[in-house]
């Protein structure tokens, strides 16, 4: 399978949001207990530059995940990822360009940070594989479970 990366459109949110990721649904219902196209709408609406990872297969192309910062402050972003399974079809380049990516959407900012839950051990190992730095465990969302807090000086 093919993939690149284009700048996010609407519609993006609803093709992707029912083929996400088991972890990554649970992430969202942990975190914010709101409905994945809903977490996917707001990460598309509010980020400085939301970015698709389409997959092409023959003709035709699809969203696979979508990610992207929201702005905190002029210093702070708030990085995100969410991804389909499909994420794994292209495993060898997408983490091959996690690194030029993560840094590309971080430019604007000084720091990005954000929160992943603790049973989601395959972003856990991305992010580690990406340079970011874990700072402690805190309790969130409507189900009150454990989440790593991260962080990533972009400059």
């Amino acid at each position: 399978m093919r993939a690149f990366v284009r700048p996010s459109k609407k519609g993006d949110a609803e093709s992707l949001a029912p083929r996400l990721r088991e972890a990554d649904l649970n992430e969202i219902e942990a975190a914010a207990g709101v409905e994945p196209v809903e977490a996917l709408r707001e990460g598309f609406l509010n980020s400085v530059q939301p970015l698709t990872v389409v997959g092409v297969k023959g003709e035709f192309e699809y969203p696979i995940a979508m990610f992207g910062v929201v702005k905190e402050s002029s210093d702070i972003g708030r990085i995100w990822l969410l991804g389909s399974e499909d994420i794994f079809k292209i495993k060898t380049n997408f983490i091959r360009q996690s690194k030029a990516w993560f840094r590309h959407v971080s430019e604007p900012f000084k720091v990005v940070t954000n929160i992943v839950d603790m049973r989601n051990h395959v972003h856990i190992r991305w992010l580690r594989w990406c340079g970011v730095r874990f700072c402690g465990v805190d309790k969130r969302g409507p189900k009150n479970l454990p989440f790593l807090e991260f962080y990533w000086r972009a400059k």
